[in-house]
């Protein structure tokens, strides 16, 4: 994809989330709403500009909150990423689907008590709406099973049609065997030489999947997760990525090169 088309995507992402045909004839249901559901690994609630932040610019998704909803006071299900998503696919609090801690490898979250993965027949938002005729996807980050369960149900089992991810922690490798069926990654996600590269053209690799999915898709009703790596640690930008904050001090300037 084209920056540009990236470009055109984030500033109309408010009328894609939203859009609806014409009112229905009398007596015909109304058309479904697409869905688009961004988020956002790490962010704190004033790296925006539409929360008062003024050494970044963020202007397309101050648009957004000026198009939509801007909340200012809300709570969030954990304060992790695992049972965060966990929350988010089920709807339920941490204590019913049993995530209540980041995932690890299989070792990792039996000692601490945790799941392997999350149980895939708790109620799904993406299987709700794939039963409502719903095209669904779900691109980035995954973080919903151990790191090296070679059992572990891909997103399909979930209610997702279509998917690209990597199931690794905030470093967003793709730590799953290539061999095991059903998993869809980038291949420079995976550790090797390629990785740093592929990190930092991370949330662009998301947003043209994301892209391209709607565009398949835009004769039907959709839901997509676009779920991004930025700004979790490791954050690796590049230089032409840095060179607009010139101006400041590290390691704002890092941070803000990867918002």
């Amino acid at each position: 994809m084209k920056d540009m088309d990236r470009r055109r995507f984030l500033a109309s992402l408010g009328q894609l989330a939203a859009c609806t045909v014409a009112a229905p004839a009398l007596g015909q249901s109304p058309s479904e709403p697409n869905i688009i559901f961004i988020l956002a690994d790490d962010w704190g609630w004033g790296d925006l500009g539409c929360y008062g932040n003024e050494r970044i610019r963020t202007p397309h998704i101050d648009g957004l909150a000026r198009e939509g909803i801007r909340f200012t006071q809300f709570y969030q299900a954990a304060a992790v990423c695992s049972p965060s998503r966990a929350s988010c696919m089920t709807g339920l609090f941490t204590p019913r689907h049993g995530v209540h801690s980041h995932m690890q490898d299989m070792e990792g979250n039996r000692r601490r008590g945790m799941p392997l993965f999350l149980d895939p027949n708790r109620p799904m938002l993406a299987r709700l709406l794939k039963r409502a005729g719903y095209a669904t996807a779900h691109f980035g980050k995954w973080h919903l099973t151990s790191t090296d369960d070679p059992s572990a149900p891909p997103p399909p089992a979930y209610g997702f049609d279509a998917h690209r991810l990597t199931v690794g922690e905030g470093s967003a490798i793709h730590l799953q065997p290539a061999s095991i069926p059903g998993w869809n990654s980038w291949e420079d996600a995976r550790p090797g030489p390629h990785w740093e590269a592929w990190r930092a053209e991370a949330s662009f690799r998301i947003m043209d999947e994301t892209i391209r999915f709607i565009r398949e898709h835009r004769q039907q009703p959709f839901y997509v997760q676009a779920w991004l790596y930025d700004t979790h640690a490791v954050l690796s930008p590049t230089a032409g990525q840095m060179s607009p904050f010139t101006g400041i001090p590290m390691p704002y300037r890092i941070y803000y090169s990867a918002a």
